[in-house]
């Protein structure tokens, strides 16, 4: 199997590649654009349609990861158009996208919920609003699609990124106070998780919608302690605060993305781990 992995030198990308390059089975192409190339990855523009073109014919894939990440609506306005444009039937498309999409912030999302913009212009808002986006051109243009939404990820990549963990181990080490709100909560996943289920998955011939990441959400505040703890220090430096609803809707933070994961518990082999 020829995979194509779009997004390879970024975090989460990271370690996908690494994941399938230890796949006997599969033979994985791992592209970068501004990153570094290494010996094993191709430089590819996927807003350049002549570079994309080049690269789905010299790999020849018979899936193709969508696991770019920043410059958000250039990528899916002019990169995501033309992946869809190229794409033969034939190919599967796996799309990470964000449990951003749920912008109303109501919480426990099924794959079947409805989703909705995130209002504003924070980063977070266009992030999230250029991934629903995505969605909806790759269900209206690719039925061979697998549309994988995650909550948060954290954990060191094969690479050493963790750029979570290392704020957090940076704000704790000043041995000062740090607050975080008890009432906004998340789905977080690690990042070995991620890279194992994508592995799974390529492997099946699953279509749609699927929710992965554990059973428990975790709150800012629960996460940053307990996660506290795992880096060596004390969990009572992180101390609960209440994010006030006015300014939530100020930063465009929506309260309670979490995901309802049954379905991939029931799909995959991959246990994703809880803190």
């Amino acid at each position: 199997m020829n995979v194509l992995l779009l997004g390879a030198s970024g975090y989460v990308g990271s370690a996908i590649y690494h994941r399938l390059a230890s796949q006997p089975s599969v033979t994985v192409y791992g592209t970068a654009c501004s990153a570094e190339l290494t010996s094993e990855s191709i430089r590819v523009d996927v807003t350049r349609y002549d570079q994309l073109e080049a690269c789905l014919t010299n790999t020849q894939p018979s899936v193709v990861i969508w696991a770019l990440m920043g410059q958000e609506e250039l990528l899916i306005e002019q990169g995501l158009h033309y992946l869809l444009t190229l794409l033969t039937s034939r190919t599967r498309l796996l799309y990470l996208s964000t449990d951003g999409v749920f912008g109303d912030g109501r919480g426990d999302y099924r794959e079947e919920d409805e989703t909705s913009d995130i209002q504003g212009d924070s980063a977070l808002a266009v992030y999230s609003n250029a991934k629903r986006k995505g969605e909806e051109m790759i269900s209206r243009c690719h039925q061979n699609h697998l549309i994988l939404r995650t909550g948060p990820v954290y954990g060191a990549n094969p690479d050493g990124n963790d750029r979570r963990g290392q704020s957090l181990a940076a704000a704790l080490a000043t041995g000062k106070p740090y607050s975080r709100a008890d009432n906004v909560f998340r789905t977080f996943v690690h990042v070995d998780d991620l890279a194992e289920a994508i592995a799974e998955l390529c492997e099946t011939e699953v279509t749609g919608k699927l929710h992965v990441g554990p059973q428990k959400k975790e709150s800012h505040f629960s996460f940053s302690q307990k996660m506290a703890k795992h880096l060596g220090y004390s969990p009572d430096l992180v101390v609960r605060e209440q994010m006030p609803e006015l300014d939530a809707r100020a930063i465009g933070l929506p309260f309670d993305t979490s995901l309802c994961t049954e379905l991939a518990s029931t799909l995959l082999r991959t246990v994703f781990r809880s803190l």
